[in-house]
């Protein structure tokens, strides 16, 4: 299972190239990192939360209306709980490989892209069963956990100001999951090489 601790690796071994010299950089490699609000799903005990979502992402642009790009996403732990005792909580991060196609635009400052591509979700869902017997409890009496990880297909679209070499995108991503799609708007700053 790729931990927090691997998505820390990833980010230093993308970090690494930022020792490299621009004109060994003919594709137009880039980095960045990101962070904002996602929607964890578990269709099964239809949970649907809402909780802050971060991804590092490294990527490569070599002709203006096409690139490709390589993420981490982890949209987060979210919880809930009822008076009665009985706790819900699930979480989901994914690993994803994306082609973007910019459209063309006459301002070099804005880019508005698509992306499409194939990402590994993997997905987990638990309750605690406790206090299930009260009025109105959403699951018969007992536990439950459920864990999934599949690779589907996954896509979103943006927005990019650019200010050389910095951008700053406004995203949104939507992946595909055995237990629920979660998906993630999100602001993040991209340094290009």
């Amino acid at each position: 299972m790729f931990t927090r601790t691997d998505a820390v690796r990833c980010l230093l071994v993308v970090l690494g190239f930022a020792s490299l010299p621009a004109a060994s950089d003919p594709l137009g490699l880039y980095i960045g990192a990101g962070a904002g609000q996602a929607q964890v799903k578990a269709d099964v005990i239809s949970f649907d939360r809402h909780h802050a979502g971060w991804k590092v992402l490294a990527g490569l642009r070599p002709i203006p209306i096409v690139g490709a790009e390589l993420e981490y996403v982890d949209f987060g732990h979210p919880s809930v709980g009822f008076p009665s005792g009985y706790a819900a909580d699930s979480s989901a991060q994914a690993t994803g490989a994306f082609g973007l196609l910019y459209l063309p635009l006459p301002l070099p400052v804005l880019d508005i892209y698509l992306k499409a591509g194939i990402a590994r979700v993997r997905s987990s869902v638990a309750t605690n069963g406790q206090g299930c017997t009260a009025p109105g409890a959403p699951l018969p009496c007992q536990g439950f956990a459920y864990g999934a990880q599949g690779t589907r297909f996954a896509g979103g679209a943006g927005v990019q100001l650019n200010f050389a070499p910095l951008a700053l995108r406004a995203e949104f991503e939507q992946f595909s999951s055995d237990i629920g799609n979660p998906n993630l708007v999100s602001l993040a700053l991209t340094w290009r090489f």
